[in-house]
């Protein structure tokens, strides 16, 4: 693990098949705090859906995604958060920030398959001991995040959801093109990143 300083630079993980990934800190950001005490109670709720073919893996995008005024203030939350770590452009609007969604592991869920993404991926621990597998140069590693940190890569990055003794819940959002709109230019030097 690295200094974001002598790395090559967030842009590259904006880059659509980027090998970059970086972990970053909001645990200082009071919003953190409160997505926290709004998300957490989700987690034993009934509006989830398998994803993987797993019947231990699953997603909630109901929660940033629905039409109550509860779902409309986590996305507001999410989006200010993202915006403050220089992961979303000032115009950005819900309707384009929209794929975001809760991930829960059941205890006893094995490793996902490696696999890569599409999109740039954001990944922000609500619980401590939240952990995403990934290959550095071909060798497996094992990033553990606390509560309140993060994790972004790019869309060629080699990673694999980790298998999880006891129930894990986090958010997961993919950072899609519209996102950046407007010509958003990244500034580094607000950033808490550590390049893996």
């Amino acid at each position: 693990i690295r200094d974001s300083s002598t790395s090559r630079g967030l842009g590259d993980v904006y880059k659509r098949q980027s090998t970059d990934c970086y972990v970053f800190n909001l645990r200082r950001d009071k919003e953190f705090g409160v997505l926290k005490e709004r998300l957490l109670p989700v987690k034993d709720s009934a509006k989830w859906r398998p994803i993987d073919r797993s019947p231990r893996r699953h997603m909630n995008s109901s929660v940033f995604e629905g039409k109550t005024k509860h779902s409309k203030m986590n996305l507001t939350i999410l989006r200010g958060l993202l915006r403050r770590q220089g992961l979303c452009g000032p115009d950005v609007n819900d309707k384009v920030l929209r794929h975001a969604s809760l991930l829960r592991t059941g205890a006893g869920c094995v490793q996902q398959n490696w696999h890569e993404d599409l999109y740039m991926s954001v990944i922000i621990a609500l619980e401590e001991n939240t952990m995403l597998l990934v290959k550095v140069g071909g060798v497996a590693k094992k990033v553990r995040l606390k509560a309140g940190q993060g994790v972004v890569f790019g869309g060629g990055f080699t990673h694999a959801g980790a298998g999880y003794e006891k129930q894990n819940v986090r958010v997961h959002v993919f950072i899609t093109p519209k996102v950046l709109q407007n010509d958003f230019a990244l500034n580094e030097t607000s950033l808490s990143l550590i390049h893996i």
